[in-house]
């Protein structure tokens, strides 16, 4: 069969590997790759995983009817082909996906603010496109972007790149503005957390303006100032917000990323008051940078030697008395609706009545900004399918 780079099946090769999978599952599959490929061209163009589909398909084949030459070099050619495709992938993935797709792509104006923002919303539609086709979240910046953006931003004074940064994160949306920062923060981890900030509201808007005067204070020592050791002053930011963050969130990077972000806000914060943080100010900073209240309704952890009951984040605008109020009325019907009338806990099968009467005591564990899930004895509750039980709290 031959093969380009560009991965194009010829139609009589096509013709010869349906009827080689003839009577075997695979065969419906490698029809379905052949009329993609003749609807939207060469199969290099499409998803990663068609690429997969038919190298899986041909080794089926041959895994229950032997090889041959034919299939040998069929194989080689279209793993070539997949193989390339995941190097582009890991390299810069939004040229991947222009390489072989051809989409018209003009370079980022970087004239003014507003100019910047307006061609990154052109990007930010490709990059939407190239997420679709790679199946994982892909920024909207070429690799050989992300430097000059930085420069730009970096060049702007503290006010207007505050504000560059918000409308970049309001433009993008939250996770193609996760995905701008995550190729970013290789160069400047500040900038990438910066510019990661949900832009939700005056909370969010404080957090991100002193994640810019911390960085900017770091730079020029304004937050340790008269300090004769000042990297044991910001050391010791750092352990107090990883002590609070403790059993806050279910994965360590994403309580590393709330942590990074609390310690830029003291940084900030300190440059504006001389030097110096009190115990309130780094409270305020870490709750700051968790988005919200911090409220003793998770599983208990061990902090500093003591069992203490473990914190969860309320979403911005929420009260304590929000979630108690949302907890209590939940009904069973409302949680059978959705998980069905028995789920599993930590100490056993639970109808869902008595569940929802547990409720209002209940330990949570953060699932997302506003979301929790149920946890007993140590455990997340789940339904009979395995899905996390999850209880939703945001502000009205």
């Amino acid at each position: 069969m031959a093969l380009s780079d560009h991965g194009i099946l010829t139609e009589a090769d096509s013709a010869e590997t349906v009827k080689a999978l003839e009577g075997t599952p695979w065969q419906a599959a490698f029809r379905e790759i052949i009329a993609r490929q003749r609807e939207n061209g060469p199969l290099a163009a499409q998803p990663p995983s068609v690429v997969q589909g038919a190298i899986q398909a041909l080794q089926a084949d041959i895994a229950n009817h032997g090889i041959d030459e034919g299939k040998q070099k069929r194989l080689a050619q279209l793993q070539k082909v997949g193989d390339a495709q995941q190097v582009d992938i890991r390299k810069d993935p939004l040229r991947a996906y222009v390489k072989r797709h051809g989409d018209p792509v003009g370079p980022l104006d970087t004239s003014s603010p507003e100019a910047f923002v307006q061609s990154l919303a052109i990007r930010g539609q490709l990059a939407d496109l190239a997420g679709n086709w790679a199946q994982r979240p892909v920024g909207p910046l070429f690799a050989e972007d992300v430097e000059q953006v930085r420069e730009f931003l970096d060049a702007l004074p503290a006010k207007a790149g505050d504000r560059a940064l918000g409308m970049v994160s309001a433009v993008l949306g939250p996770k193609k503005a996760a995905g701008m920062a995550a190729q970013i923060a290789p160069r400047d981890k500040a900038l990438a957390i910066a510019l990661a900030i949900d832009d939700t509201g005056p909370a969010s808007q404080h957090a991100r303006t002193f994640v810019m005067q911390g960085r900017q204070a770091i730079k020029d020592g304004t937050s340790t100032k008269g300090e004769k050791e000042p990297g044991i002053r910001a050391a010791n930011w750092n352990a107090r917000a990883a002590t609070t963050l403790q059993g806050v969130y279910p994965f360590q990077p994403q309580a590393d990323m709330v942590r990074d972000e609390a310690v830029l806000i003291m940084h900030g914060m300190a440059a504006e008051k001389g030097g110096t943080l009190t115990g309130d100010d780094i409270e305020a900073a870490v709750k700051l940078a968790a988005g919200g209240e911090l409220i003793p309704r998770g599983w208990p952890v061990i902090k500093n030697g003591r069992r203490e009951p473990g914190l969860v984040p309320l979403a911005p605008g929420v009260t304590e008395d929000m979630l108690d109020a949302r907890l209590k009325n939940i009904t069973a019907s409302e949680i059978a609706t959705k998980y069905g009338p028995d789920l599993v806990t930590g100490t056993g099968m639970v109808p869902a009545e008595e569940f929802a009467r547990s409720l209002k005591n209940a330990r949570l564990m953060y699932a997302g900004r506003g979301r929790y899930n149920v946890i007993v004895s140590g455990r997340p509750v789940l339904a009979m399918d395995g899905r996390r039980v999850e209880i939703t709290v945001t502000a009205p």
